[in-house]
């Protein structure tokens, strides 16, 4: 059921279907850049123009929060990159959450929060350790307050 719902949810987004399968059609990625993930903005009902793409840049790994618009070819949007965060170096233990079923604050799925995670062996759910939101009226990426947040196992 949760593949089937994720699914729809990335699809779902006005602009960005490609770019969320890693396709990339922007001025700031380089063919050197390895994908990581992708994700949309928003949800089936509330879709923004807005994707988050994770990257590795050699030694560094990234977040791209990236503006979508339909070209010619409504197979092919025109994404640009608005934003980048520089996320700090991952420890043995630690992986970054985000996207559509990532993360919440206080109980509520926000697909715009980005969070450096630890899953500690036997406990249910991982501790997050730093968080950011995206803010594409800004062109930002925020850090906000980790006490709150809560993101999925890496088996959920």
């Amino acid at each position: 059921m949760r593949a089937t719902f994720g699914f729809l949810l990335i699809w779902s987004c006005v602009a960005c279907s490609n770019t969320a399968r890693g396709i990339s059609h922007i001025d700031s990625v380089k063919t050197s850049d390895k994908f990581l993930g992708g994700s949309c903005l928003g949800t089936m009902w509330s879709p923004t123009d807005y994707t988050l793409e994770h990257i590795r840049r050699g030694d560094q790994e990234l977040m791209i929060l990236k503006k979508c618009t339909n070209g010619r070819d409504s197979r092919k949007p025109n994404c640009r990159a608005v934003a980048s965060l520089k996320l700090p170096v991952l420890i043995e233990g630690q992986r970054v959450a985000f996207g559509l079923l990532g993360c919440s604050e206080e109980g509520h799925w926000d697909s715009a929060i980005i969070a450096v995670v630890t899953d500690p062996v036997g406990e249910p759910r991982p501790h997050v350790e730093r968080a950011w939101r995206a803010m594409p009226e800004k062109a930002v990426f925020q850090e906000i307050p980790s006490e709150g947040i809560q993101c999925g196992g890496q088996n959920d």
